[in-house]
């Protein structure tokens, strides 16, 4: 089986001229399809810069021929307008290695009971982890293990989950529309997610795969002007909450579990740093034997720096022998350098709603 490589694309001219560069001598090698499907309006300099670049390249289709709008209708359509049986759905501002399609390819078909299966997705200008698939909460979903290493050991561990991005993933055209594709009512957000949660809850294995790489800027391509999102968020968790079951707090205690510092039966010391209410965390807190919910600390944003001098009196801090932070990502808290060495906090962890479970050096 031979691969169609599917890519939306609008009005963003340097990253996709970035795309093509890196993305067709990939294509010419391995003999791939790249569709190309235009979403919405292109400046004319634009689509003439894309027809220089792509031009007497036979493995290679633009479809422009008609006004189409949003994510789910263009990457419909990019389906069926490709030749071959794999479908490889990236978007314009994920730049492949030049294997992720190849090995992407060989795992899907190891196995029939694969349905789809996701690379590993880092920050270009990090190298830090962005995907490794999709972990989920009472009403909140977020990339598994964000801005994780990804030398560490459980990104590279082969897993199941029950949702991938379509950023990057691969997936039989046979199994696209068994399941109807991407449903329409998905604009900008959610489509590629929803449906691989409808291609698991049928008993297929989602399969996020760190064999494979590629590199993602996150959010680059897709236009979020013409269409707000609030209602496609509620439409999402309409179809997905029946199927769905929370998981978050799983990847968290298969880490804890393994860090030798970690004592189950221990009363932590909680402290809650992040957006989301000791409710939305019981999941977890539940798991943990000994716990004492002691303070919440308000942030206004989840990219917000946590500076402990300014959040919690710091004897009151030090008075705590192991301490467990909740947080929306572990880099948030991280920088407290000075407050960790003067409380002792060898013992201390940092957790948050990502997945991740970093000790406090």
């Amino acid at each position: 089986m031979n691969i169609s490589i599917v890519t939306p694309y609008t009005n963003t001219p340097e990253l996709m001229r970035n795309f093509l560069n890196i993305t067709i001598p990939i294509v010419e090698k391995y003999n791939y399809e790249l569709v190309l499907v235009k979403d919405d309006k292109c400046s004319i300099e634009m689509m003439n810069e894309i027809e220089e670049l792509i031009k007497d390249k036979p493995n290679i289709k633009n479809i422009t021929d008609k006004i189409v709008q949003g994510c789910s209708i263009v990457n419909n359509r990019g389906v069926d307008n490709a030749s071959h049986e794999l479908i490889l759905f990236i978007n314009n501002d994920v730049f492949l290695k030049d294997d992720t399609a190849e090995l992407l390819k060989e795992k899907l078909l190891s196995d029939n009971q694969i349905g789809i299966v996701q690379a590993l997705l880092l920050y270009p200008n990090t190298n830090l982890v962005q995907s490794t698939g999709h972990v989920f909460g009472e009403y909140f979903n977020t990339h598994a293990l964000i801005n994780r290493d990804y030398h560490d050991a459980i990104v590279q561990e082969e897993a199941l989950r029950q949702g991938l991005t379509n950023a990057c993933c691969m997936m039989k055209k046979a199994t696209f529309y068994q399941f109807g594709g991407y449903d329409e009512k998905f604009y900008n957000a959610w489509e590629g997610l929803e449906l691989s949660i409808r291609v698991g809850a049928d008993g297929y294995k989602l399969v996020y795969y760190p064999t494979a790489v590629a590199y993602h800027i996150q959010g680059s391509s897709r236009e979020r002007i013409f269409r707000n999102q609030s209602y496609q968020d509620a439409y999402f968790w309409l179809k997905s909450k029946p199927i769905l079951k929370v998981d978050f707090h799983l990847l968290i205690m298969k880490q804890l579990m393994a860090l030798n510092n970690f004592d189950i039966n221990y009363d932590y010391h909680i402290i809650n740093c992040s957006g989301y209410s000791f409710d939305q965390w019981q999941p977890l807190l539940d798991l943990l034997k000994g716990h004492n919910e002691q303070h919440i600390i308000t942030i206004y944003n989840k990219n917000d720096r946590i500076k402990l001098e300014e959040k919690i009196a710091l004897d009151i801090l030090y008075s705590y022998p192991r301490v467990i932070y909740l947080t929306d990502n572990y880099s948030q808290i991280k920088g407290n350098r000075y407050v960790f060495s003067q409380k002792n906090s060898k013992n201390d962890i940092i957790i948050d709603i990502s997945g991740n479970v970093i000790p406090v050096e």
